[in-house]
């Protein structure tokens, strides 16, 4: 009788400890599902910026959205149409490949600059508000803290902005660009040239660039654009192929992966949201595939 019940004791004791490392293994599951739950809500909010935004707000994503599309439809084109005037020719490879080039790399530095300038003024807010922690706590509580607090005063700013001052960082930036890009390609007939960055209507296109990107990274969270994947993707629209010798791709066997077509140059940017999400896919040309 004793044995029997020293049986039951070890029995409901072993049971006991199952029990509880089964219970212990759950909460544990339960957390890693409640991290994974806020994980994947923070990152369905940034993705769906634009369907839960204020909509009497003028710094909504969806006009950013707008304006990003209009830009290409509107102001790409008369830039396009002033650099065959300035260049005279109406070659096919200028018409279709280098004048549009041209102009969505003037975009693409004027892009890179704001990002800088973004940058910078963040890292001064954060000095400015260590400066004031002791005469200001809770004041410096809120910029310290939390750099979405400072950026609204961005997005509501912004618009009336005097950005001309990156004017000619960004003619720099252009000049920079172009030589090396003119270096990079031996048939490439459009020279470096200052006279046309300073042409009233070049002038006027890079201060809509500037006053466009400096919208797109200071909204929260910044919008970004795509133009340096090697390999066609999912987030390019394709619009045929570079026709210089120098933009051909050898074919060559591999046991690797399977990349896509590749890339010769970006005519135009994507557009992606803060999270990563694709608005509007980037227009690439490819490189024709040498298989000799």
């Amino acid at each position: 009788m004793m044995d029997e019940k020293i049986e039951k004791e070890k029995q409901f004791d072993q049971l006991t400890d199952l029990y509880k490392t089964t219970v212990s293994s759950k909460d544990r599951d339960i957390d890693q599902l409640k991290n994974r739950v806020a994980s994947l809500s923070e990152k369905r909010v940034k993705q769906d910026q634009s369907k839960v935004e204020d909509t009497l707000s003028l710094n909504r994503q969806s006009k950013l959205e707008e304006d990003f599309a209009n830009f290409i439809d509107e102001a790409r084109m008369d830039v396009r149409e002033r650099i065959q005037a300035f260049f005279r020719s109406n070659e096919n490879i200028n018409v279709e490949i280098y004048y549009p080039r041209l102009a969505c790399l003037i975009f693409e530095a004027t892009y890179e600059r704001m990002k800088e300038a973004r940058k910078a003024i963040v890292e001064i807010f954060k000095e400015m508000s260590r400066g004031m922690i002791h005469s200001a706590p809770e004041m410096s509580r809120q910029f310290t803290l939390n750099e979405k607090a400072r950026i609204p005063s961005f997005q509501r700013l912004r618009q009336n902005c005097n950005l001309d001052c990156f004017v000619e960082d960004v003619i720099q930036v252009v000049w920079s660009k172009w030589c090396s890009w003119h270096s990079k390609e031996k048939l490439f007939k459009l020279s470096p040239n200052t006279s046309l960055l300073r042409d009233p209507k070049i002038l006027k296109y890079i201060n809509a660039c500037i006053r466009l990107t400096w919208r797109m990274v200071t909204q929260f969270p910044p919008l970004q654009i795509e133009y340096s994947s090697l390999y066609l993707k999912d987030i390019h629209m394709k619009k045929g192929y570079h026709s210089s010798p120098d933009m051909r791709t050898r074919v060559k066997g591999s046991s690797g992966p399977v990349q896509g077509e590749e890339i010769a140059c970006y005519l135009w940017p994507g557009l992606l949201d803060g999270g990563g999400r694709l608005i509007r896919a980037g227009e690439v040309l490819c490189k024709i595939k040498d298989e000799r």
